[in-house]
């Protein structure tokens, strides 16, 4: 599942749902019931947007940067005396 391709891609609406289902999935599938299962949830929707923008703050990007030979390898060995 490549959704993610940027740190930004954080912030989109399909980005959130599955993060929101991901932890909705770790909550009712913890061992012992949560008793505060909706109130949990509800904190989860309100935090996700703030903790998104700390997250991208606190990240510093890598650029990628990608190297091409122009011309061709002209190769040899030379014999030096």
């Amino acid at each position: 599942m490549d959704v993610v391709k940027n740190v930004n891609d954080l912030k989109t609406a399909e980005v959130r749902k599955i993060a929101l289902e991901k932890m909705t999935e770790r909550i009712e599938s913890a061992p012992q019931q949560d008793l505060f299962k909706a109130e949990k949830l509800e904190a989860i929707k309100k935090e996700y947007d703030e903790m998104v923008e700390e997250m991208i703050e606190k990240i510093i990007s890598i650029p990628r940067v990608l190297l091409q030979q122009k011309h061709d390898v002209k190769g040899g060995s030379a014999i030096l005396i």
